[in-house]
């Protein structure tokens, strides 16, 4: 009986939090939505903008390997 008790509490402990959850998501779109209108931008604009510069930094991270993998000295330590 106890048993039952405690898992019900869990299972309303987890839906409060998902309720929570869900809610800061909506709150947090209609904050995004309300700055992209602001700035007078569509949402999809702003996505690909994101893209693009996750894209540039990706490429940027890529030439940065390159380069610093050109310098290691064989003869020493790595460290």
């Amino acid at each position: 009986q106890n048993q039952k008790e405690q898992q019900n509490q869990k299972e309303q402990q987890n839906q409060k939090e998902q309720n929570q959850q869900q809610q800061n998501q909506k709150e947090q779109q209609s904050s995004i939505e309300k700055k992209l209108r602001e700035i007078n931008i569509s949402k999809e604009k702003a996505e690909m903008i994101l893209e693009a510069l996750k894209n540039n930094e990706v490429q940027y991270l890529q030439q940065l390997k390159r380069k610093t993998s050109k310098k290691v000295d064989k003869s020493k330590p790595d460290w």
